[in-house]
């Protein structure tokens, strides 16, 4: 699938910027309350980075998969991490093949970088098919339309370059509405969904606003 945004972040990981280590504190909270840890859970997390997520993972025993589309990012993870209960693999998602199934697949906010409303779909159907039933999608950082900078914009496009605020200079950046996740998600059973904003009453062009949510596979 092509995305323009793909060397715009390798070239980011390669100069150690939005190199983020530490575990998103929504995606481990969310994860905790709707994931059974008590099994060793096969789990995907599409747009690993850099691993901010993996000590947290590594911690519940889990059999984890990291699929991230900068090769500078994978090569830094398979040599800070040995263990064999993980696997890092540099492809763009909708290009992985893999002979498993999926307790829980992840992704904070990668899905909507770079990527047209058409491409989301085709994602979200193939993460369907790598879901067991029952199996959970879970989702952090998903940019609502009532992000500032792109409120400024006064447009009607989802996918669009913002000129100031913290994702300028990352790319294109798909912005959504309520109705939209709704619809792209009509296939799961939607079982949480939350909207949050953030004011920086310091610069409002950093005001950015962000949907999490979490979604099952339907038998």
């Amino acid at each position: 699938m092509e995305n323009k945004n793909n060397l715009i972040w390798d070239k980011l990981y390669s100069n150690r910027l939005h190199f983020s280590r530490w575990p998103w504190s929504d995606l481990i909270s969310i994860c905790s309350k709707y994931s059974r840890f008590n099994k060793k859970l096969k789990i995907l997390e599409i747009g690993c980075g850099v691993g901010a997520n993996v000590p947290f993972f590594l911690s519940k025993n889990c059999d984890y998969t990291g699929v991230d589309i900068s090769k500078n990012a994978i090569k830094f993870l398979k040599k800070k991490y040995k263990s064999k209960r993980l696997n890092f693999i540099h492809c763009d998602y909708i290009n992985l093949k893999v002979n498993k199934k999926f307790d829980l697949i992840i992704d904070r906010g990668s899905i909507t970088s770079g990527n047209s409303y058409v491409n989301i779909i085709r994602i979200i159907n193939k993460i369907n098919v790598d879901l067991k039933n029952n199996g959970k999608f879970i989702c952090i950082d998903w940019y609502s339309k009532k992000t500032q900078s792109y409120k400024i914009l006064k447009t009607k496009k989802n996918l669009v370059s913002v000129k100031k605020g913290p994702l300028f200079n990352v790319g294109s950046v798909f912005f959504i509405n309520l109705l939209e996740i709704k619809q792209l998600l009509k296939k799961f059973k939607i079982i949480y969904l939350t909207e949050k904003l953030i004011n920086n009453y310091m610069n409002k062009m950093y005001s950015v606003a962000s949907w999490s949510f979490v979604c099952e596979k339907k038998n």
